[in-house]
């Protein structure tokens, strides 16, 4: 096992903190944890949030590390662990539409708060927060990464000021969905619904880091930051009774100021989004990253605009039910496994968190990515020699 990359082209690990702090601090999370409280009992809140983190940390941290490993890319990995250029199409494609729907969710975010804040059109604000993440993402790799690490001041502001400027009717007795120890699943599943693409596009951003140590590190500091944002949100439903950021921003004292930092916010998320956005579509097409880039900048501004945020749990509920049992397959797959294995057990994995999630049980997450995990490992083991081989260079 190497522990040290070829140092010319790997950065220091405080470089790579950009995407794993939007992550942890971008208002996805503070609404994330205004979901948990929304669906379950206030008794259960907190283990939900502590258990939710725990669980997606160490899938991050398996990911990235996996594609440390190898020295890979996500869509490279999803190549040699489904067996040839389909499997890493159809998760190429998967990141594709994530990402998308993630530029969108904080472009419309960022919109709905300039709307209600002076009535600036959606669709205005949307080009312009658009044309200005493709030209921080243009800026390159590590310049990007620095900047949007700080924009994790601007998500911490606008958390605080909303946690402590609103308060409202109806959050504490508003009636859960889900009661009893049900709900720490419940809880832990919006968690990992809410980071499931970025779990899955982690080596994205480590592949080429100089040790694998460098990614626990990181990772931690996305945990210690989404655990923080998620008690925020807790709280801040408790306060108010609702998660709707643009809403709330502009029933604080300073509606303009929260305007403002909630945009900021919104950039660290987006831009990291652009990056693995561009990957995949290179892989898929061919595209340059810029042209790339700019193509998953311009859906964000068409959903952004029609106010794609408002359907977040939606969202995130399918994305729960079809990329975690990927991310199954690329952790769990071994040299035992043939290709159809991967294939059949991802789509059985998917199949029962559809069903689950068409229940209403948001726990189809943890539940679908079982099943595909536990599949895997059950048919590898029913072959006795070793019949697949890494097509990555022998380390």
């Amino acid at each position: 096992m190497k522990t040290v990359k070829t140092m010319g082209r790997a950065a220091p690990w405080y470089l790579r903190l950009g995407a794993w702090v939007g992550m942890g601090t971008g208002p996805g999370a503070l609404m994330a944890g205004g979901g948990i409280a929304e669906l379950t009992s206030p008794a259960w809140r907190l283990p939900s949030a502590v258990l939710g983190v725990a669980v997606l940390t160490a899938l991050a941290v398996l990911s990235a590390h996996q594609g440390w490993r190898r020295g890979s890319a996500t869509v490279a990995l999803a190549r040699q662990a489904f067996g040839g250029p389909s499997g890493e199409r159809i998760v190429a494609i998967f990141i594709t539409v994530g990402v998308c729907g993630w530029c969108g969710f904080y472009v419309g975010v960022a919109a709905g708060a300039l709307e209600r804040l002076w009535g600036w059109s959606p669709v205005l604000t949307g080009i312009v927060l658009g044309g200005g993440l493709w030209a921080l993402h243009r800026t390159g790799f590590r310049r990007w990464n620095v900047l949007v690490a700080l924009t994790g001041a601007a998500a911490v502001a606008v958390a605080l000021l909303v946690y402590l400027g609103v308060t409202g009717e109806g959050g504490i007795g508003s009636q859960p969905a889900f009661r009893g120890p049900a709900s720490m699943l419940v809880g832990t599943g919006v968690v990992v619904s809410y980071a499931a693409v970025f779990a899955l596009r982690a080596p994205d951003f480590t592949w080429d880091a100089a040790r694998g140590s460098d990614v626990v590190r990181v990772a931690l500091v996305m945990a210690a930051t989404l655990l923080v944002f998620l008690l925020l949100g807790l709280g801040i439903y408790a306060r108010a009774g609702s998660w709707n950021l643009p809403d709330l921003v502009n029933r604080t004292s300073t509606p303009a100021f929260g305007a403002l930092l909630l945009v900021l916010s919104a950039i660290g998320p987006a831009v990291s989004g652009l990056h693995s956005g561009a990957l995949s579509i290179h892989r898929l097409v061919g595209w340059r990253p810029d042209a790339a880039a700019a193509a998953i900048a311009t859906t964000g501004v068409v959903l952004g605009s029609t106010r794609f945020d408002l359907w977040m749990i939606s969202f995130l509920g399918v994305l729960g039910a079809v990329m975690p049992p990927i991310l199954g397959v690329l952790l769990v797959r071994t040299d035992r496994n043939r290709d159809w294995h991967a294939w059949a057990s991802w789509g059985a994995g998917s199949c029962v968190s559809l069903a689950l999630l068409a229940a209403g049980l948001p726990a189809h997450v943890l539940l679908g990515m079982g099943t595909t995990a536990a599949l895997l490992a059950g048919l590898g083991r029913l072959v006795p020699d070793p019949i697949w081989r890494s097509e990555c260079p022998t380390e």
